[in-house]
């Protein structure tokens, strides 16, 4: 993970934690290896290491209207990330991704109402798809920090 990424992201936390009391915690070292165990065989490739990091600092997110995916932890303390839930759990949201025609080689890992992000595992790209038609790209990125910026921005949190 990129330095900036990852100090936007603990900064976002803080205020967060602030305002509400409370954070997701970190994916729990169990849960990441069987994450990364499960993206090969339901996803067909590895595990981007920009999300393995991601996860060591929270096990999916809220960021405004943009969610971050999470993965199944049966040693969590808070008990919905304990189980999976569809629209959230990263395996359900690419499953059911690609059964409305996403590329198999993309990786989406959040969304928000109209946008959904993806990572291209061929090229390393981070990309901005339209929900509605999911073979539409609406932004790409080239560098993570920029791909993250642009959303922390839309959301009021730059």
């Amino acid at each position: 993970m990129e330095r900036e990424v990852e100090q936007a992201i603990r900064r976002i936390r803080k205020r967060q934690e602030k305002r509400m009391g409370i954070t997701r915690p970190p994916c729990y070292p169990d849960a990441l290896a069987a994450a990364i165990e499960e993206c090969r065989s339901r996803l067909g490739f590895e595990l981007p290491q920009f999300y393995r990091d991601f996860l060591r600092l929270t096990n999916g997110w809220t960021v405004g209207a943009s969610s971050f995916y999470y993965v199944v932890d049966p040693d969590s303390p808070l008990e919905w990330l304990r189980v999976p839930e569809g629209s959230l759990e990263l395996f359900c949201a690419n499953e059911a991704c690609r059964a409305c025609g996403m590329d198999p080689k993309l990786f989406a890992f959040g969304d928000n109402e109209f946008i959904l992000y993806c990572y291209d595992t061929r090229t390393g790209q981070f990309e901005w798809r339209e929900k509605s038609g999911l073979e539409k790209q609406v932004a790409r990125f080239n560098r993570e920090w920029e791909f993250f910026r642009r959303i922390f921005e839309m959301e009021g949190e730059a």
